[in-house]
This record gives structure tokens, sequence and C-alpha cells, in this order.
């Protein structure tokens, strides 16, 4: 209560950060810290929130930041810190023009690559792990299928997209067995005819969206490899650095000329981020 008192009652302005991310049972949290210097030129730090959030798009952080600048009677924004993912570049629009709209100086100076067929094929793999039972019924689709493979599906983490290249990998090689579940098993059909936060559950995966997962496939493998390699903790990386670093900008160029949009489209955006990194 003195924290909110404060808020409301002083002039000073306060700086955000804030961070997503999903636990390892697919539940997303956000954390919104406030950090401001008060009349004795004390620097302070206070976690405002600490909650769930219904996904990473940046409509619902920017509402989750709303609410708490809301409770907590702050109108005065200095600052806000996030990291370089896409949806942040939406939240924060979204919160400026909120601060802009209770005051005119509520913000200093007037203050992408979740693909459709990606969200398809991630709702597919969440149906089939939602449940014992749905897993046993893939399984026997597998069998029936005969698909030499080994591994089953896994369901990734949406934020991390090494894991997203692991799900889509094993779903392509087992699309056969999710193409049999839509052609025989009504609770697969079913699931996605129900609403998902009020709007129509993407999916199931078609031809497209299974051609799309090839694509982001071929464009990840690479990456993926050169992330493992880096990663190592049994043997010295430093020495395959330059070469790892060439190989990257040498595959973003000539990603950001293929002849499938959806690539280049990524590959643009990605050499971007990656010169400005690294000052090229």
């Amino acid at each position: 209560m003195r924290l909110k008192k404060y808020f409301s009652r002083s002039k000073v302005r306060v700086c955000l950060t804030t961070d997503t991310w999903t636990s390892i049972q697919n539940i997303n949290y956000m954390v919104v810290t406030a950090h401001f210097i008060d009349y004795d030129w004390q620097l302070h730090k206070r976690i405002l929130s600490f909650s769930q959030i219904v996904d990473h798009k940046g409509d619902s952080i920017g509402k989750c930041i709303e609410n708490v600048l809301i409770e907590w009677g702050i109108d005065k924004v200095f600052t806000i810190t996030v990291d370089n993912a896409t949806a942040n570049t939406t939240a924060i629009s979204y919160v400026i023009k909120k601060l802009n709209s209770w005051q005119d100086d509520g913000a200093v100076l007037g203050g992408k690559y979740l693909h459709d067929s990606i969200v398809a094929i991630r709702n597919a793999v969440k149906f089939v792990k939602s449940s014992p039972r749905r897993l046993d019924r893939f399984k026997n689709a597998v069998a029936h299928e005969k698909i030499g493979t080994k591994g089953l599906v896994v369901l990734d983490v949406p934020t991390r997209w090494n894991s997203t290249y692991l799900m889509l990998e094993s779903a392509v090689k087992l699309r056969k067995t999710f193409e049999l579940l839509g052609e025989e098993d009504i609770h697969y059909v079913n699931y996605f005819r129900d609403d998902e936060n009020e709007q129509k559950r993407i999916g199931p995966p078609n031809c497209d969206d299974w051609d799309n997962a090839k694509v982001f496939i071929n464009f990840l493998a690479t990456f993926y490899d050169i992330t493992l390699d880096f990663s190592a903790s049994l043997r010295v990386t430093s020495n395959i650095y330059f070469k790892s670093w060439c190989t990257i900008r040498n595959q973003l160029n000539s990603l950001t000329t293929e002849r499938d949009p959806l690539v280049s489209k990524i590959a643009v955006s990605m050499q971007q981020k990656f010169d400005k990194y690294w000052g090229v």
C-alpha cells in the first residue's frame, strides 16, 4: 500500500523491465519489475507482478503491462526494457498508446515468425500429448501406417526456436499418422472444431502446412547444428567460432534471395538483427 501511495503522489518516472517465459509444463509466465529513484536519490527495484499469461503475443503482453500500471497507479513511464522478440514491438506500441491516452506526457517523447502452419502442427501435437489415451491411439496409428521411425512427436516451447525445430522435424516424419487421425479419429476432428481463447483453433495441418514445415526445417537446420556445436561442454569450441559465424552469414545472404517468399522474408529480418548485433 505504501508503494502504491508513493507512485500515485510522486512525480517521478518509473522504468519498467519485463520478461516472459514458458515452464516445462508449458505454462506461460510474465514478470514486470519497476526501477525508480526516490527523492533521496536512492535507486529502488520492485517486482510489481509475477503472473500467468495466455500466450506470448504482443497484445497479451501489452495488456498485462497495462493492467500492472493501472493496479499500481503508475501513469508516468520513462522507459520499458524488453528483449528483441518481435511480439514486444507490438506490446510497447500498445502501452505507449495507452499511456498517451491517459495524459499527454504519459510516455517520454510520446513514446513475427509465428506462422499459422507452425501453430496448426503445434496444436496437433498438443492433442496427441494431452493425455495417455490419446498418445496410445497415436502409437497405434503409427504402427498401422508402418512408419519406420523410433521416436514420437515432441511438443515445443513457442519462445525457443530450437525446440520448435525439433517439434517440426519429428512431426513431419509422422505426417501420415496425423492424416490418419484426421480421417478416423472423431476426437481429433472435434478438437479443431473447438474455440481457443474465443477464436477458432488453428488446424488440423493440411498439405500446405506440412510443406511449409519442411521449409522451416531446412531453414533452421544449419542454425540448430551450429548451436549444438557451440553448446558442447566436453571439448573446446572457440576454434570453430569464426567458421560458424561465416556459415551463418553466408546462409542468411543466400536465403534472402530465396524464391520462397516465406523463407526470404524471415531471412531478411534475421539478417538485419544479425548485422546489427555484430556491427556488420
